[in-house]
């Protein structure tokens, strides 16, 4: 894909080498804040073409993969495990205990950690 500033060729390029880290670790990812040892594992030398983009990246630019880069598809998993609970909660008009709740985000802290 070409285009005149080369970001969308380089986020292109960018999601390509997070999909190739992903499938190396896909349980548990790299680890908190990990993200550009993935990507130096798999750069590809085509962003270096016409010097237009980084040649660096600490994020996905795409907080899906960055979070199944960084804490794999476990880490995903409870990452939106909160939202859900949060939504259930809320469609239900209830209030979920506060024992099973605090539970839940303890888990989901440690592993998004």
């Amino acid at each position: 894909m070409k285009n005149p500033d080369g970001s969308v060729s380089g986020r292109l390029l960018l999601w390509s080498s997070a999909l190739k880290a992903f499938r190396e670790r896909p349980v548990l990812g790299w680890g908190a804040e990990n993200f550009d040892y993935g990507f130096d594992k798999y750069y590809n030398p085509q962003f270096y073409r016409g010097g237009i983009n980084e040649t660096w990246s600490d994020r996905a630019h795409n907080w899906f993969l960055d979070f199944l880069v960084m804490g794999g598809a476990l880490g995903l998993a409870f990452y939106l495990a909160i939202f859900y609970m949060y939504r259930s909660g809320a469609r239900e008009k209830r209030k979920p205990h506060k024992a099973q709740f605090c539970l839940w985000r303890i888990i989901c802290g440690i592993f998004n950690f």
